[in-house]
């Protein structure tokens, strides 16, 4: 096979998606933390926050890398660390505080089309009681509200979206939108809620996929909550190529590794990355800038478990990717989220006191990453808690990338058509010819090509499809004379072929009007045609020698129509299909064709009489004078006659003569003796004429001497 690439021009679409890490964006450049702690990367100076939450915290900068707001998930600061008026608290009571104990209780999502806007997620902690842990809410803030410091847009604070949730929330980019993805605290299923420049869609794309945990009956500190323990509590991370995601589960004592489609939602579970057996297990997962590594921490565990870790995720199983295990050392708190930072270094909590925590070169393998528990100093007096920055992502925006791949030629039949199907993983598939959809039919020869996206990216494919030579062919329909042999002609070699009568001799004998096809195999393709033949027969029998009877005239004609643009000429000078014919002779008719040539027959034709005319005498004089020796018929020559019975008899009744032969009359004599003159009685009967017309009569007969 050949490969062919083509440059392929979209005047509609100019631009691509692509995917592109964003844990470094500007609006991810200011961190604020639940104990009051906070640190600029921009200036990487410590600040201040007024925020007391134990495990979630969020904050956004602007485009400039200027700090807008900060939030953990109940109340909404501004820059200069006030209270929203209509965030303070978002929730009216008694659900105030319900996500400060919640893993990742905030996310902040930028809208899609508005600079001005924010969507504010809050996330109930599971050890709520009244079944009020994992619950989704919403709210909007607009930065144009508050003298520009921003506010809840009225109306839209603590909105519910949906319940049953662990504490797992993140967002993920999407080509034109954003992903906020949670867990199930009861089974292994995830929800991807798409935002896109239509607002958030509250259906969402629903993977259950991953390890299935123990259902117990409890809960996390409050046995009120009905709960999965299995599930609820944990850290959720997505990679900067945004093709996996990895979920510490804490109460199940594992991490999952996870493969995620951007433009889909689909979430797929790849395998469990590293588990232990002690009561409490994994807490916090960050992936390395090149997303080629993971990290977790367990540092609620057991001493000899205490560890941070790294997992080469380069290796293409699941068990060699738990066999690269590298422990990078111990932990310095019970609990610790991990972070990736805009400077590409991971963040971990310090130990409860004003320090962070790094990983410094987690794109590195081995003791090569750098583990330093506490390489970062906070203001005095200040913490992170348990709580780290949950990553603010944007959407994948167009950019000019456009990749143009070649497709392998595809060679069919002629006649018949091929299947193809595009490279998987995309989405919005459109062909060069209108179609939609990944997988199409094509049948004609051409240049085809699709473009779609596929990870933010505008993917444009060419495939070349062939006709494969070979065909057969036994010319146009036709009309010939006589019989006739009919040969085809092949373009290329048939390897086999056969007839419509299943023979395969070289030329086939055509006898009668029919419709032929043949059947061969040329370069692996079937190929057929049919003709039909119209076999002429100039052909015109009039019949054999025959006769008529006089006066009644008989008609002449051919029995087999000839062929159209056939000439007829009579030797009498018609040009009609019949003739009459009132006089005896011989007749004769031709046939011309332009193609078949002539044709003639012809046919004597003779006259009789149908009837004729018969006397009987009614006295004779049998004195052998030659005049009037003999009674009986008299009649011409060319009268027929046939049945012939005559009889006479004497004044007594006596049969004195009979004769069956109309040759024979009565010469006078009766048993050898002439008989006496006297009148005598007669009956003749017979048929005459070619018609045989009955005649019948008996009358007195005078015998003269």
């Amino acid at each position: 096979m050949k490969y062919y690439s083509y440059l392929i021009v979209l005047p509609l679409l100019l631009l691509a998606c692509m995917a592109r890490a964003q844990y470094n964006i500007p609006e991810n450049s200011i961190w604020k933390f639940g104990g009051g702690a906070g640190f600029n990367f921009n200036t990487l100076s410590a600040t201040t926050s007024v925020m007391s939450a134990l495990e979630c915290a969020q904050s956004v900068a602007d485009a400039n890398g200027n700090l807008r707001f900060y939030t953990d998930g109940n109340r909404i600061w501004d820059v200069n660390n006030n209270p929203m008026p209509s965030a303070n608290p978002i929730f009216p009571a008694p659900l105030v505080n319900v996500t400060q104990s919640t893993v990742q209780g905030a996310l902040i999502v930028p809208f899609i089309n508005d600079n001005n806007k924010y969507y504010v997620f809050s996330l109930s902690a599971q050890e709520l009681a009244n079944n009020e842990g994992g619950k989704l809410y919403y709210s909007v803030v607009d930065m144009t509200l508050n003298n520009g410091l921003g506010d809840i847009v009225p109306g839209t604070a603590h909105t519910l979206i949906d319940t049953g949730f662990s504490e797992h929330m993140i967002a993920v980019p999407a080509c034109g939108g954003i992903w906020v993805v949670l867990h199930g605290r009861i089974s292994p299923v995830f929800k991807a809620y798409r935002i896109d420049a239509g607002g958030l869609n509250t259906s969402p794309v629903i993977s259950q996929t991953g390890v299935q945990g123990y259902v117990g009956p409890g809960g996390s500190g409050n046995q009120g909550y009905q709960g999965n323990n299995f599930y609820n509590v944990g850290q959720l991370a997505v990679s900067p190529d945004f093709k996996q995601l990895a979920a510490a589960y804490f109460k199940g004592n594992l991490v999952e590794l996870y493969s995620f489609n951007n433009n889909t939602g689909i979430i797929v579970a790849k395998g469990v990355v590293d588990s232990s057996n002690d009561a409490y297990g994994f807490y916090g997962v960050s992936f390395s800038p090149d997303s080629k590594k993971l990290y977790a921490s367990n540092c609620a565990a057991a001493i000899g478990l205490k560890a941070f870790n790294q997992y080469n995720l380069a290796l293409p199983t699941i068990a060699q990717i738990r066999s690269s295990k590298f422990f990078l050392g111990p932990c310095n708190a019970s609990l610790s989220q991990l972070q990736l930072g805009p400077n590409g270094k991971i963040y971990l909590n310090g130990g409860y006191i004003s320090k962070l925590g790094t990983i410094e070169n987690p794109d590195l393998l081995g003791a090569a990453a750098g583990l330093s528990v506490q390489s970062t100093s906070l203001l005095t007096g200040t913490n992170v808690n348990y709580a780290l920055q949950n990553t603010v992502m944007k959407p994948m925006m167009l950019t000019g990338d456009t990749f143009s791949i070649a497709w392998k030629d595809t060679l069919i039949c002629n006649g018949d058509q091929v299947t193809v199907t595009a490279r998987t993983g995309g989405v919005d598939y459109h062909w060069n010819d209108g179609l939609a959809g990944a997988q199409r039919i094509i049948n004609t020869a051409g240049v085809y090509w699709v473009y779609y996206t596929k990870n933010c990216a505008l993917y444009v494919d060419t495939l070349k499809v062939r006709i494969k030579t070979g065909s057969v062919s036994l010319g146009a329909d036709t009309s010939v004379c006589g019989s006739f042999l009919l040969a085809p002609a092949f373009e290329g070699v048939p390897s086999s072929f056969r007839w419509g009568d299943g023979s395969s001799t070289p030329a086939y004998q055509v006898t009668g009007n029919s419709t032929v096809s043949i059947e061969a195999v040329i370069n692996g393709c079937v190929v057929r045609d049919t003709v039909h033949i119209n076999l002429l027969t100039l052909y015109a029998a009039i019949g054999d020698d025959t006769s008529f009877c006089a006066g009644d005239p008989i008609d002449l004609s051919y029995e087999v129509d000839p062929p159209p643009n056939t000439g007829i000429l009579w030797s009498t000078g018609s040009t009609d299909k019949k003739i009459r014919v009132n006089a005896p002779g011989t007749y004769e008719v031709v046939l011309s064709h332009p193609q078949c040539g002539t044709f003639a027959d012809q046919v004597t034709v003779a006259q009789y009489y149908c009837d004729c005319e018969v006397a009987i005498p009614t006295a004779f004089s049998p004195n052998n004078d030659g005049k009037n020796d003999y009674f009986g018929v008299i009649r011409s020559e060319d009268c027929p006659v046939n049945g012939y019975i005559l009889r006479i008899f004497n004044r007594w009744g006596q049969l004195v003569f009979e004769s069956y032969d109309v040759h024979k009359p009565w010469d006078g004599y009766f048993e050898g003796v002439p008989v006496a003159q006297d009148v005598y009685f007669y009956y003749i009967q017979l048929n005459k004429g070619s018609g045989e017309n009955r005649f019948q009569k008996k009358g007195d007969l005078m015998l003269l001497r």
